[in-house]
């Protein structure tokens, strides 16, 4: 059982698989450089020790991504602020070949630049860090 001293509580690094290839080719020019898409949100303490080095896991209904880690961070803080509970902040790695993810072209966030998830994608934990909690500043 691990105590998770703060609520900017963990940042799994996650691996998307490859399950299918029905959505459309995302243009190398929108793809991101580093591979990374960010998703910033809660995690209620109870669900804390459910993300752990080497599992997999499918996400059940759309996963809405950010290239942009300060919009992450945003959804985190947001969070963290209304509810006063732990929040994540999600770094995905997007292999080239991943199929089941696509680039939304008018999000609801400002310059958001989002990547979304379809339903029942496979998620592999990389690893997980903990890290401080969110400031002003961070």
């Amino acid at each position: 059982a691990h105590s998770l001293p703060s609520a900017w509580s963990r940042r799994p690094n996650l691996h998307c698989l490859s399950l299918t290839s029905c959505l459309q080719v995302i243009p190398k020019s929108v793809w991101p450089a580093d591979g990374l898409c960010y998703r910033g949100g809660g995690l209620p303490p109870e669900h804390h020790n459910f993300y752990r080095a080497g599992l997999k896991y499918r996400v059940p209904g759309f996963l809405a991504t950010s290239l942009k880690e300060k919009v992450a961070e945003g959804f985190c803080k947001r969070y963290y602020h209304l509810v006063g509970s732990d929040c994540v902040l999600w770094v995905i790695n997007i292999p080239l070949d991943c199929a089941q993810v696509s680039f939304v072209q008018h999000s609801n966030v400002d310059r958001e630049q989002e990547f979304l998830f379809v339903p029942y994608s496979v998620f592999t934990v990389l690893r997980v860090e903990l890290s401080p909690a969110p400031s002003d500043s961070t």
